[in-house]
């Protein structure tokens, strides 16, 4: 059995992403996809926590889980301005 240590994956990715930042990401076949992060998480995959963000896609309206690694910011929250 591979040993692991207690970090959960795709920790040195989450300082890039925060909730309501739109995110792109590719899908086999079908381009590239918009939509907006409505959570962030850690989820249980097989031996291992990994971070997951949960994604409103914008173009079918379908929630999706999406690993962090796996997206790419578009617009990020940290970076508007409030007036």
């Amino acid at each position: 059995m591979m040993k692991t240590d207690n970090t959960v994956f795709g920790h040195e990715y989450q300082h890039l992403f925060s909730v309501g930042d739109l995110v792109s990401w590719s899908a086999l076949g079908k381009g590239e996809n918009i939509g907006l992060i409505v959570r962030i998480f850690k989820k249980k995959m097989g031996n291992r926590d990994v971070l997951v963000a949960k994604v409103n896609s914008l173009a079918d309206k379908q929630h999706y889980e999406f690993l962090l690694s796996s997206l790419s910011v578009v617009s990020s929250v940290k970076n508007l301005e409030v007036f």
